[in-house]
C-alpha cells in the first residue's frame, strides 16, 4: 500500500533541492503539485518566488486588484486516509509583516469539494516561528470518504504580502 502523502512529500523534497529566484505568473505552478490559486476573474497579481538554502521557498505577491480568494495549494492525491487517525502539518514560517494563514484539507467530491479546516490559523511574523496542527480523520466524514482528489490549502487574505516558508512537513499517524 502506497503512503497517501508520498506524492506531496516528493514535491516538497524536490522543492528543497531547487535553487531558483524568478518572477512567475501567479496562476502558473511553482512546480508540479504546488501552486497559488486565485480568483482569476477579478484578481490582478504579480508574483515572485525563490528557493535556496535555509528555506523551502519564499514568495512575494503584489495584489494590484484583489479577488475573492487566494490560496497556496499542495496536491495530496486521492489515496484513502481511513487507515490513519490523524493528518497533520508542521511548518516553520516568517514574513516581514504579520500574515495570517488558514490551512485546510480540500476534498474533491464529484463536481464539488468540501474544506476541512485545521483548528488554528498559522501566523507568520518577522522571525521564524513553528506551527503544528492536526485533523482527526475519524471525526471528519469528508476525510474518511473516498475523494477524487485532495489538496492541502493555505488560505490567505487577498492582499499583498511576502512570506518565507523555511520548512513544511506533512504526516499521518
Amino acid at each position: 500500500m502506497e503512503y497517501p502523502l508520498a506524492s506531496a512529500n516528493a514535491t516538497l523534497e524536490t522543492l528543497r533541492d531547487a535553487k531558483t529566484n524568478e518572477s512567475f505568473d501567479a496562476q502558473a505552478p511553482i512546480m508540479p503539485g504546488l501552486r497559488f490559486d486565485l480568483d482569476g476573474e477579478t484578481s490582478d497579481i504579480a508574483a515572485q518566488y525563490g528557493t535556496g538554502p535555509n528555506r523551502l521557498f519564499d514568495a512575494k505577491l503584489d495584489i494590484r486588484r484583489p479577488g475573492r480568494w487566494l490560496t497556496l495549494t499542495l496536491e495530496l492525491g486521492n489515496a484513502a486516509l481511513t487507515n490513519y487517525k490523524l493528518i497533520g502539518l508542521a511548518c516553520e514560517i516568517s514574513a516581514p509583516r504579520a500574515v495570517a494563514i488558514r490551512p485546510a484539507i480540500r476534498n474533491g467530491l464529484g463536481e464539488g469539494f468540501e474544506d476541512t479546516f485545521f483548528e488554528r490559523h498559522i501566523v507568520a511574523y518577522d522571525t521564524p516561528s513553528q506551527h503544528v496542527d492536526v485533523l482527526r480523520i475519524d471525526r471528519s466524514a469528508a476525510l474518511q470518504a473516498a475523494a477524487d482528489w485532495r489538496n492541502l490549502m493555505f488560505h490567505f487574505e487577498p492582499r499583498s504580502f511576502e512570506i518565507t516558508v523555511h520548512d513544511l512537513r506533512l504526516f499521518l499517524a
